[in-house]
Parts: C-alpha cells; structure tokens; sequence
C-alpha cells in the first residue's frame, strides 16, 4: 500500500464540492442533470488558519488491521493566500513492507481557493517523483517541471486545463465548503482536478448517519461516495465510502476503502485549530 493510494483515500473523499455550482433547475431534479456549472470562486467558511488534522492509516490483509503509517494536513496564513501541507509517513513497523516520505505543499488565493503553485515530492518504496506546478488560472495554463528528484527535474512545459484548476491539495480544502443541500438534492455531482493531467470523477450522497467514530463516540454524519481511479490500486466498480462531520467543519471522520489486495481505512486520530467546534 502507497501513500499514491492515501493521497488518494483522503484527498477524494473530503465533502466534496465547493468548487461545483448546481443550476436551479438540478435543485429540483429527481436526478442529476447531463451537466454542471464549475463554479470557479469559492468562499471559505469551514476551515481556518492554524487548523492541523492527522489521520491514522490502517490497512487489512486476511482480517488483521495493521496500523501502517499517518497523514497530517496543516493550514497556514499568507499574504492574501493559504498555505496548504500534507505529510504521509510509514510507521517504523511497517517499513519493512513498504516505506513512504510523502510531502505535498499548496498555495492557493484566499478569494477563490485556487492554486497559484503546488508541490509534491513522493518517496514510496522503489518510486521516486519531484513535481511543481506554476497554474496561470486566467489563461488556464500549468507550467509544469517534472523528475525523479529536484535536483534531476525538468521543464515539462505548459498544460493547458479546460477550467479553472484546483490541485488535490487545494481540491481538499475547497471541497469542504460544498453546498451541502444541493448535493443531497442532486444525488451526485461531477468534480475535476489537475494532478499533471486532468481527472474527473463524482461524489454521490447517500444520506445522514449516526457512527461511532473511535476515540470520539457517536457523531452525527454524512455519508459519501467518490467514484475511483481505476489501476494498480483500485479496480473498476470499486466503491470508497467517507463519513464527514455534518456541521460547519465538514471534517472526513472515517475513509473505509478496498484495494487491489485486501482494504484500507483512515480514522481522524487528532485535530487543533478547527473553525467551530465538532457538534455532535
């Protein structure tokens, strides 16, 4: 298990989609419409400066849990902006299996939560990638440099992007300001973002739920469902399922996934810094 699968076990499972705008029309729709408007502005009400969550990863191989490393996000302030980061480690344990040194750091403007430039440097095993991203969001252009490493890395030129571009990092956070009742009225809502090329995938909704979250009791839910990449990780028809706190944070809870090989789950382990607190 790599932390490419965490990144993705935790980045496409936040309550997905301040980025997306629904039409009047798909509020009162029995189903979603053939299409959605991308809402490129998103205004921030769910997170805030000096936020920290850190997420325990475990993974399941002949219905053993095997607690396997972590995954800690912070948000900074900046000069008109917020500076994401995440950090996925193994734990020393599990290293002899699979060692991982994953770091992703993200600048996006404060008015739109989009990204102005993105880095992410992974470690995971064998593999080795170095990646920064320049994003020009009124020409909808990336200026891409690309290696093993930084110091071997190159200029891979310009990406154009059909819209605007959020990064999964900054995707994370502007997802979190999602109108939520749109989404339960559509039942599900598309979603790209850019990750060297473009991706699209969907949320589904499937209703509210009381769950026991460890280390934290009963909280009130909402339970989601992203669609998946299908490849060496995930296989087609694969179904992730994501519990998110259903109050202002929109904070993901629990992450239960299968993978190729046996599953995985992510369980919210600790937070500091959240913009109100958790309401139960």
């Amino acid at each position: 298990m790599s932390i490419r699968f965490i990144g993705q076990l935790i980045f496409m499972t936040f309550p997905l989609l301040g980025a997306l705008q629904v039409t009047d029309s798909a509020l009162n729709a029995d189903r979603p419409p053939a299409g959605y408007e991308l809402n490129c502005e998103s205004e921030n009400f769910s997170f805030q400066p000096g936020e920290e969550l850190v997420y325990k990863i475990y993974y399941n191989l002949n219905f053993i849990w095997i607690p396997a490393g972590e995954i800690k996000f912070n948000v900074f302030n900046g000069p008109g902006t917020y500076e994401f980061t995440a950090y996925g480690t193994t734990y020393p344990s599990y290293e002899w299996f699979y060692k991982v040194h994953d770091i992703y750091r993200t600048t996006v403007d404060k008015s739109s939560l989009l990204p102005t430039y993105s880095m992410r440097h992974l470690q995971e095993g064998g593999y080795r990638l170095y990646e920064e991203v320049v994003y020009d969001q009124e020409e909808g252009e990336a200026k891409v440099l690309r290696g093993r490493d930084k110091a071997s890395a190159t200029d891979r030129g310009i990406v154009d992007f059909g819209n605007c571009a959020n990064d999964i990092v900054s995707l994370l956070y502007k997802l979190r300001n999602v109108d939520m009742e749109a989404l339960k009225t559509a039942g599900e809502m598309p979603v790209d973002f850019f990750m060297g090329k473009e991706y699209n995938v969907k949320l589904r909704y499937l209703g509210e739920e009381e769950k026991r979250i460890k280390g934290m009791g009963k909280l009130n839910t909402l339970k989601l469902s992203p669609t998946l990449i299908a490849g060496d990780i995930f296989k087609e028809g694969d179904q992730m399922i994501t519990w998110i706190s259903n109050d202002k944070n929109r904070v993901p809870l629990l992450i239960e996934s299968p993978l190729s090989l046996g599953s995985a789950k992510a369980v919210l382990k600790s937070h500091r810094g959240l913009k109100y607190p958790f309401e139960e």
